[in-house]
Formats: structure tokens, sequence, C-alpha cells
């Protein structure tokens, strides 16, 4: 079948929606299309991407401007299923069911419980905003032919009938340039590394950036400690705000990165850092980091949250902190740095619970079967 992913806000080289959901389908004989606002046109590893451009900056561009580009490329492409990946996407993803296509929503977060957040809508909005997004989102999902989820709270919002969960599993290809490359990290040479830890992804006050960079301030000198930042701060504002607290022999910023050039990150790190401040939009979610520094055979320090919990404790893959605390963060990587032997041994715990529990290709034969079922239906 043709499978046709759209998206308005992700790059054409994103985690989930490229290098897992839409190489799977390729690699399962589909002929996939992933149409994208940003980015080059170009084919790779079996998918077909076209970048249709935007015609402004700033989420307004993007829901207006991108969606319509996107929506009149998808519109074009005449296939079989859409698979569409952004909140504003549900109205693509209706104007293609008025025209007979078969839509699935992947639903990446609890977008009404992460709205209640937003620094960029204004405090007395918010509650009213998700209210009236939570209807309008259970409403559009009986509408549509099939529902993806990242987990068990998200998917009990939707009709179980039509709702999948797909969860953010670490592919198994260690040998190709994809995320699956940080099962082919190297992990002899653990003990050789420097006091780095990493933290790779958005970066926004609520993923505990403030907090982290504190931390790695107050470990001693001694330890010659370095934390490296790899991805884009949201808004562009908050790095001067993180600038002024970072001390620069001991933060590298690495800006926005390939997903080819992770593995060589966390070659040279000692522990990821997954540092969730406490809303509901992250105490339920299931981070693709986690997973991926597990596969990689570092320790993760991660908040103490009762979805993460049972993973770090019953595999002894990481250490647990208060992510609204600094001390709490700097006294877990006190700890990795000063242990490099149980450091090491932690992790190679966490690679070997990634290879046998948390694959991507047991959620991939769960979405290639959705499409199965709506293309037959």
């Amino acid at each position: 079948m043709k499978v046709v992913h759209l998206s308005t806000a992700h790059e054409a080289d994103d985690v989930r929606i490229f290098h897992k959901e839409c190489v799977s389908a390729a690699a399962a004989g589909h002929e996939v299309v992933l149409i994208v606002s940003r980015g080059s046109d170009e084919d790779r590893a079996g998918v077909r991407i076209r970048a249709v451009g935007r015609s402004g900056s700033g989420r307004f561009s993007r829901v207006t401007g991108a969606l319509w580009r996107v929506l009149r490329a998808g519109l074009r492409e005449r296939g079989d299923v859409y698979h569409v990946h952004e909140p504003e996407l549900i109205l693509a993803g209706l104007a293609l069911r008025l025209r007979g296509r078969r839509v699935v929503y992947d639903v990446h977060e609890n977008y009404p419980a992460a709205m209640t957040h937003r620094p960029w809508v204004p405090a007395a909005l918010r509650r009213p905003l998700a209210w009236l997004f939570d209807r309008f989102e259970r409403w559009s999902a009986g509408r549509l032919a099939g529902i993806v989820t990242v987990n068990d709270e998200i998917a009990a919002r939707f009709p179980e009938r039509k709702t999948i969960q797909v969860r953010n599993y670490v592919r198994g290809g260690a040998a190709s340039s994809d995320v699956g490359a940080a099962l082919a990290v190297p992990q002899a040479d653990y003990g050789s590394r420097p006091n780095a830890a990493c933290f790779l992804g958005a970066m926004t006050a609520i993923r505990g950036i403030t907090e982290t960079v504190k931390a790695i301030s107050l470990l001693p000198a001694e330890l010659e400690p370095k934390l490296i930042l790899a991805g884009e701060f949201a808004p562009p504002s908050y790095r001067e705000e993180i600038e002024r607290l970072w001390d620069p022999a001991r933060v590298e910023f690495l800006g926005q990165i390939p997903v080819a050039d992770v593995p060589a990150v966390y070659a040279r790190s000692r522990a990821t850092i997954v540092p969730y401040h406490p809303c509901p939009n992250h105490t339920d979610a299931s981070p693709n980091k986690m997973f991926e520094g597990m596969a990689a055979g570092l320790p993760v320090i991660a908040s103490d949250f009762p979805k993460w919990r049972p993973i770090i404790e019953q595999h002894g893959c990481g250490l647990l902190v208060d992510p609204l605390r600094p001390e709490s963060i700097a006294e877990a990587l006190r700890w990795v740095f000063e242990h490099p032997d149980e450091a090491e041994a932690m992790g190679q715990r966490g690679r070997a619970a990634a290879l046998e529990h948390y694959t991507w290709e047991s959620q991939a034969a769960k979405l290639l079967d959705l499409y199965d079922r709506i293309a037959t239906r």
C-alpha cells in the first residue's frame, strides 16, 4: 500500500516518525512518503521525503501556511493510508476523511495536559483551551480510522477498538546510521571516558535544563565535570537565560545535530540525563531518550516518577532524582563520576534490558498491522 506521513512541526530526520515508523513501513514493502514543512527533498532508506517549506516562522505560520502546504501536497499523493503527527493536522485528517481517505492520528503527547503548562498560552486561557481541545480531539478521533498513542494514559482517552500503543522503544538495527546505532556505541572504553553527562533533545525550562546546568556547577573542580547539550532551545530566548548560568568550561553546547551523530555523543559520556519536571505530560510519558541511553550502555539519571521508577529500579540501570532540586541531580552525577565500575555495570544492565524488553521491532509490528486492517476495511 501507499502510506503518506504528514508533519508540520517535526524535522524530516525525526526519530519516531522517520527512523522508526516510516523506515519500518518501507522495509515491510510499502511505498512511503513523508511530507514535512522543514528540510529538503530526498529519497532515503526507501522513504521519499518531500519538504514543502513554510511561508514564515513561528506557531501561527505552522498552523496556517504550513498546514495548508502539507495537506495540499498530501492530497496529490493519493495515499491508501495517511498518518498525521500534530494536533493542528487533525484538521487535515478530517479534510482527508471527507475525501474518503483513511487517516491515522499519532498522538505523541497528552496535548490537553501539556496545554496547561505551555508558557506561550496566557495563564487565564490554559485550562479553558485545554478543555476545549480535549473535547475536539476526542470528537475527531471518532471520525478517523485509527489512533496511535505512546502510553496507556493517552490511549485511555480514545476509542479502544481503533487505538493502539506504539511506544518509543529502540530500533535493533545496530549497524544502521539511525537511532538503532545507539546499540553500536563502543562499550569497552567506558572507563577511559571523561566525566561527562549528556542531554539530547528539545531544551525547555520544563525539561529541567536550568536545574541540570546548575547541578553541573555544584560538582567539585577536581572531577573535571562536563555537561553536553544537543538540541534546540525553546523559545530561543531561553538560551540567553541559560548561558548566563553556565560555565563554558563545564557546559558544551552542540546545537541541533543529525540523528546519525547521536551515538558519538553517547560514546563520550558516562551518563544520560532525563530531568523532566513533574507535570502530567511528563509523568505519563515514555521518553525515547531514556531507552536510547539504556541501549547505549549509559546509566540513566531520571526524574523520580511513578511510571519511570519501576523501569530504573527493576533493571538497576540508573539513578532517580528530584528534578526540581539541582543538588539532587548533582549528587547522582557525582556518584556516577566517582564510581566508574559500578556505573559501567549499571549501564550494561540497562543495555541488556533495552535489547530484551524495549525493542522497536515489537512496536513496528503493531503499527503495520493497523495499516493492514485500515487499508482492507
